[in-house]
């Protein structure tokens, strides 16, 4: 299993000027930025001033594995198909931001207060900087557009985002033109 190294595991590492990763380390954004302000050096494994590989670590040193979640149930609301989705019950929600962590779980969290559920999500970090493309569905019948709207974009000012949310007929009719 790859380990992966966050912000908050870096400040164990205070006092420190080098940041030996294991083979398999896998460094996040934010434990990079983390990095670079405390003046930690990162060597990577093959890297001429990396320690032999049996110097990487010990155990003791390793985080455990956090076990997963059991799944929560669903809202009580009746399943809808997929003809019911195309007609209107589907939201497109496109955000941007700097990068940080959590904002994937905020949004998310502030979509199933509001009884969405995401259908499919596409994000990608580019020198720091997050996007998001989420597709979401909504019952429209039981939940009001414009009060899942204010609250999901509340939850992304939050975080300092730009949050764009439509529906996905509004969405495709846009990008038609």
């Amino acid at each position: 299993m790859r380990k992966v190294i966050t912000a908050e595991m870096l400040q164990s590492q205070r006092g420190r000027d080098q940041l030996v990763l294991d083979e398999d380390a896998i460094l996040t954004p934010s434990a990079r930025d983390v990095a670079r302000q405390m003046g930690l050096s990162i060597v990577a494994p093959g890297h001429k001033n990396a320690p032999p590989a049996h110097d990487y670590g010990t155990k003791s040193h390793r985080q455990k594995p956090i076990p997963p979640s059991p799944p929560r149930p669903m809202a009580n609301r009746p399943p809808t198909n997929d003809r019911q989705n195309r007609v209107g019950n589907r939201i497109v929600i496109c955000s941007f931001g700097i990068d940080q962590q959590g904002i994937l779980a905020t949004l998310a969290t502030a979509i199933a207060g509001q009884g969405g559920n995401i259908r499919d999500v596409s994000q990608t970090i580019l020198q720091g900087y997050f996007s998001l493309i989420l597709s979401v569905d909504l019952d429209l019948q039981s939940y009001s557009f414009k009060t899942f709207k204010e609250r999901v974009m509340s939850a992304g000012r939050d975080l300092g985002l730009e949050v764009s949310i439509q529906k996905q007929e509004i969405f495709e009719a846009m990008h038609r033109v």
